[in-house]
């Protein structure tokens, strides 16, 4: 092709992704390497492993980190001692720590990257003169039509419980027999609910063999974790399963999956284990996303309907489970609202299949997905959510809650319908998530509803309760199911055009507009732009605690109360060293950690401590850099659309995406990288070779010895496959914007495929002046090849090569190629 103007793409844009803009930022405490095993053998309290500290430097020095800059800071610790025990629940107090720490810092390196790209706010309509002779290669990466859902299905545990005889039941296995006039209140409950029935995983024998889900307020994370770790992605299959067979095509075809639970966070996560149970692709591009609720359902959706548009060929299957093991506890005459989720939640998992362009006498079109929005109510992130703590998942619900989505849910709905025309929501078909009978008898009231209009998503909670997430597509089905029963001209009942719709921790609403299979190109069009997406500022940011990495074993020994550990300090000295990081920003300093003690502890239980620190600093940090980056991009901030986040840590409900939004407020010109594609790999029996699991002491990492060698044996089968259409072979030939892992394994990388030393030294800079900073780190090192190319004068940002690889890796073992 010559021009892009002689392929009509009504629904992509003219030119490709670019990346206009960096920022990067780190917490204020700075650690240096060689002074890391003393502060953390102190902080720890444990001075008195003095074997395995010296054990712990020399670990330090053969990093070849130089210093690290750490959120936690001494004081932090001290005031979370149980995140300094190695066994200590304290899931709870990291929680806290990272839901605010995340944002906070993330919105430092966002406002760098906003005042650096600076630019007017007028439109970009050019491209790089360099990115101007791809259009072939464009051309295969987008799909002609839009998005549709191809197949459904759904699955239950194989217990089932009439809502009648609940309260006896749940008295019983709860030990709460004693409380009758409770129990009789719960009865009351149980029947205004106008559930009949519900499927739940847990049994009594289950509950006899771990008693302390039974209580109310006794820590029981880890028993909990265990059984839905397992559990989720076995209840996941059954329902993915029914979706493919129903599709009809191989599993192979497979190329994305998204999956969805607020249950069962570990690493690698559900997703992986679902992936494997089901024999995907080792090349299926995976998305987990945990602790949503119930409008990520609707959510979902959103999310595959730009993979499957955007990706030519692409099939999306999308995976929501829910098991209320983290949620069951006994009964408290205190805590109505715990007795209404004892009443109302039930547990299903559901699956779909989102492609476009099926392929004729093969794949069937069941509903279009011609739009999906998210809007949040204003000022109502009390209105429903819930907090991840050691006795569980809890959850809270405004007593309005019924009235404040019914008064936000026409606005949503005239933006939704206004290209077509509708405003009489009765001329529409309704796949709406219940909730509650409560919230649907005032959506009906409030829109002027004909009672059929709900009557799925009201036989549904009936019969199965709420099942979060999952609910949604159980209704989808009833009415698709209903409309083929009835011989109806659609399967929206008899209608063209329809609404599925979600609610949420936020006040979340999506809405998302079905229809039936007719021609509406002109509103597709209006849908999308003519080019691929660009990357068009960057901002970073850390806590304003830098802590050097010489002087960190010091610290850290210290705030841990782990002075009388010299050997293991001296060893945790030497394993800074080796880390080869310099310094480090972090976010806990030592006056946090004497007001949480529990943090310094190895095994003292502190979850609570931690998720109360992080619930608050994630957002906020997130908020710096996310403000540099809108700066640099220069135009207002209610111009942003989508919000993305990632964090390990921070997990609540409304999350630390909701509180970043708030904290920003928020309601393309010279492009500095083009991504030409994305691709993810998973290393075939490799589940162990990298990851972590989530227990009431907090976040537990492990790895294998080999994992350089097996990232870099892998690494070049994953290059090859990116750059064939490129005819690309020699990797010296391309800037590398490379994750660093550690010093080890870049060194084996450089060694596999042969690079030339300058192509890592983004990477090791970055590394050695920041350390490892998870998922951030990889756009520190963008930030850095751009920022020296620039110095040096190159003619290109990426050291002066038109072509460059980002890559990255993580638990499963899955690799990412950009």
């Amino acid at each position: 092709m010559d021009s892009f103007d002689s392929f009509p793409r009504p629904q992509s844009a003219d030119g490709p992704a670019t990346i206009l803009a960096i920022g990067t930022a780190n917490p204020a405490n700075v650690m240096d390497q060689m002074e890391y095993a003393d502060y953390y053998f102190r902080i720890t309290n444990a001075e008195d492993k003095t074997e395995l500290k010296r054990k712990f430097k020399r670990i330090c020095e053969k990093s070849t980190i130089k210093k690290r800059h750490m959120s936690l800071t001494e004081e932090i610790l001290k005031k979370n001692p149980s995140l300094c025990e190695y066994m200590a629940p304290s899931f709870d107090a990291r929680q806290q720590i990272v839901l605010e720490e995340v944002p906070r810092l993330a919105k430092e390196a966002a406002a760098k990257a906003i005042k650096e790209w600076g630019r007017p706010t007028s439109d970009i309509t050019h491209l790089p003169v360099n990115m101007a002779s791809l259009h072939a290669m464009r051309k295969a990466q987008r799909a002609r039509g839009p998005a549709t859902i191809m197949a459904i299905g759904t699955a239950n545990p194989p217990n089932l419980y009439e809502q009648s005889t609940y309260p006896d039941y749940y008295f019983r296995v709860t030990n709460s027999e004693h409380m009758q006039e409770l129990k009789h209140k719960f009865q009351r409950i149980c029947e205004k609910t106008m559930v009949k029935r519900r499927y739940l995983y847990l049994t009594e024998e289950i509950l006899k063999e771990r008693p302390k889900l039974c209580s109310y307020m006794e820590p029981s994370f880890d028993d909990r974790q265990d059984i839905v770790v397992e559990e989720v992605p076995k209840l996941a299959k059954e329902a993915a399963t029914k979706a493919i067979k129903e599709w009809g095509r191989s599993m192979s075809d497979i190329t994305h999956l998204v999956f969805c639970s607020i249950s069962g966070i570990d690493m690698p996560g559900a997703d992986y284990r679902l992936a494997k149970l089901l024999g995907l692709p080792l090349s299926v591009n995976r998305i987990m996303l945990y602790s949503q609720a119930c409008h990520m359902g609707a959510a979902m959706l959103r999310i595959a309907k730009d993979l499957a548009e955007n990706n030519k060929g692409a099939r999306v299957l999308v995976v929501s489970c829910e098991i209320t093991v983290l949620s069951f506890r006994g009964p408290d005459e205190h805590d109505f609202q715990a007795l209404a989720g004892q009443a109302g939640f039930g547990d299903g998992a559901a699956a779909v299949i989102v492609g476009a362009d099926p392929i004729q006498g093969v794949e069937k079109s069941i509903y279009e997905i011609v739009s999906a929005t998210q809007v949040t109510v204003p000022e109502s992130e009390k209105a429903v959510g819930g907090h991840l703590r050691e006795v569980g998942l809890t959850f809270y619900f405004f007593s309005q809650l019924p009235m404040i989505i019914a008064d936000n849910i026409e606005n949503s709905l005239t933006e939704a319908f206004k290209p077509l025309g509708i405003t009489n929501w009765n001329d529409i078909f309704w796949v709406a998530h219940p909730g509650n009978w409560a919230i649907m008898d005032a959506i009906e009231r409030r829109l002027g509803l004909q009672p059929e209009k709900l009557s799925t998503a009201r036989h549904v909670f009936s019969e199965y309760g709420n099942m979060q997430s999952a609910t949604v597509y159980f209704v989808l089905d009833e009415v698709r199911k209903r409309s083929v029963t009835q011989g109806q001209s659609t399967t929206g009942d008899g209608l063209r055009w329809g609404v599925l719709f979600g609610f949420g921790p936020g006040l979340s609403i999506e809405t998302v507009v079905l229809r039936g299979m007719v021609s509406i190109d002109a509103f597709r069009k209006a849908q999308r732009p003519q080019g691929p997406a660009t990357i068009m500022a960057i901002g970073t940011a850390n806590p304003p605690n830098l802590y050097e990495q010489s002087t960190f074993p010091d610290f850290y020994f210290r705030v841990t109360n782990s002075d009388h550990m010299p050997e293991l300090k001296d060893k945790f000295r030497r394993i800074c060293g080796k880390t080869m990081i310099k310094k480090r920003y972090i976010d806990l300093t030592e006056e946090v950690l004497k007001q949480k003690p529990g943090m310094c502890s190895y095994m003292d239980p502190s979850f609570d401590e931690r998720q109360e620190i992080v619930v608050e600093e994630v957002p906020r940090l997130a908020k710096e850099a996310a403000a540099k980056a809108i700066k640099e991009w220069g135009r207002d901030k209610s111009e942003i659309t989508h919000l993305v986040f990632c964090s390990t840590s921070g997990i609540d409900m409304p999350g630390a995406d909701y509180r970043l939004v708030k904290l920003l407020g928020l309601p393309l010109s010279n492009p500095i990288f083009e991504m030409m594609s994305a691709a993810q790999v998973t290393v075939p029996d490799c589940e162990k070779a990298v990851g972590g699991h989530l227990k009431e002491i907090g976040l537990t990492f492990h790895f294998m010895n080999q994992l350089p060698m097996l990232i870099s044996n892998n690494l070049e089968n994953c290059l090859l496959e990116a750059f064939k259409p490129l005819g690309i072979t020699d990797w010296n030939e391309v800037f590398w914007v490379s994750h660093p892992g550690n010093w080890g394994i870049m060194d084996a990388i450089e060694k596999k495929v042969g690079l030339k030393q300058e192509k890592l030294r983004s990477s090791r800079h970055v590394f050695g002046e920041y350390g490892n900073m998870m998922s951030a780190t990889v756009l520190f090192v963008m930030d850095d090849v751009r920022k020296r190319s620039a110095a040096e004068g190159r003619a290109t940002t990426g050291d002066g090569l038109e072509w460059g690889v980002l890559f990255g890796f993580g638990p499963g073992l899955t690799i990412e190629t950009v």
